[in-house]
């Protein structure tokens, strides 16, 4: 069920807007240097949900020998419960999968219940914890693990 927006590879000029969105949602964002380095890095997929030209949403998503890791995703407040991040997610998945990856990590706050709830209903099982992982503020990350080859 996807409504008016598309998903496509973000580009250079969308950097900016992206780093707006990063900084309005997490509390330890990312650098417009390190989004840009990450849109360059020739392993990396980095999306954007978009609509009627605003950015919605983006996902970042990096592979490393044959596992990929889910290194960042964000949907506007405002967007959120349209589907994005889940279409974000098949996108990148099947990129990942596609390019011979088995699977696919993540790390989130132990606290980001709703997104735990996602990813749990997307069929990533917790796996361990890293202790002491996230700054500002201080907090355990849940590390989740989804193989690709049992994706439905």
């Amino acid at each position: 069920m996807r409504e008016n927006f598309s998903i496509r590879k973000a580009a250079e000029t969308d950097v900016k807007k992206i780093s707006l969105l990063e900084n309005a949602i997490f509390s330890d964002p990312w650098s417009e240097n390190l989004l840009r380095d990450s849109l360059q890095h020739p392993t990396t997929l980095f999306l954007v949900a978009e609509e009627e030209g605003e950015i919605l949403g983006y996902c970042v998503v990096q592979m490393i020998a044959d596992e990929a890791n889910l290194n960042n995703i964000a949907v506007k407040e405002t967007a959120r419960g349209r589907g994005i991040a889940r279409a974000m997610m098949e996108e990148a998945f099947g990129w990942a999968k596609n390019n011979g990856c088995a699977l696919i990590t993540l790390e989130v706050r132990v606290s980001n219940e709703k997104a735990r709830r996602l990813y749990e209903r997307f069929g990533f099982g917790l796996v361990g914890m890293r202790r002491k992982y996230y700054e500002s503020p201080v907090e355990n990350a849940a590390i989740y693990t989804l193989f690709l080859d049992e994706e439905e």
